[in-house]
């Protein structure tokens, strides 16, 4: 049986990878960076395997969307601090995003905030001409096929139902907007 400790390193590392990943990218190394974020990814998809075959729960598992949350900004951060995308489209992004996530508890937010860092560094690469641009799009695909239960069943019914709330919470504010007639 493996420890439940296991499980909050593999959680606790993913985090220290997004630190990582926002100086490695800051210097421009993006092979580095390539092999740092598949890194991250192949632990997110390690800690919950590990979790469950250790058998109960963790310290850090409700951390779990905060650590890949704080993967996608450390991306963001390093890009723009390099000067490979625009500091106030990440600034926005991590504040709208980051902030409606930690504030409002809407996991697709988080998501979406990932996406966006995730989405930049892979056209980054590739506007770059680099080959390292495959070792993601690789490890995604791994992650795909080894995960698509839990994805379809779990990851993207909580991301459209995030997005349904964050769309009710839009409309159920605008109607409390003062009208502009008598």
């Amino acid at each position: 049986m493996i420890p439940a400790w296991v499980a909050d390193a593999l959680t606790l590392s993913r985090a220290l990878l997004g630190a990582l990943l926002a100086l490695v990218l800051a210097q421009g190394w993006l092979s580095p960076a390539a092999a740092l974020l598949s890194t991250a990814w192949l632990t997110d998809l390690a800690d919950g395997r590990v979790a469950r075959a250790a058998g109960g729960p963790t310290r850090l598992g409700a951390f779990d969307l905060a650590a890949d949350t704080l993967v996608g900004i450390g991306v963001l951060v390093g890009l723009a601090a390099g000067g490979a995308f625009p500091m106030p489209v990440a600034a926005i992004a991590i504040l709208v995003l980051g902030g409606g996530y930690v504030f409002l508890r809407n996991e697709a937010l988080a998501m979406s905030l990932q996406a966006i860092g995730y989405a930049a560094f892979l056209w980054r690469l590739w506007t770059a001409g680099s080959a390292w641009v495959w070792i993601p799009v690789l490890t995604v695909a791994v992650i795909a096929i080894a995960d698509r239960r839990r994805f379809t069943g779990n990851v993207l019914p909580r991301f459209f139902g995030g997005l349904r709330s964050a769309l009710a919470l839009r409309r159920a504010s605008g109607s409390r907007l003062p009208s502009d007639g008598p």
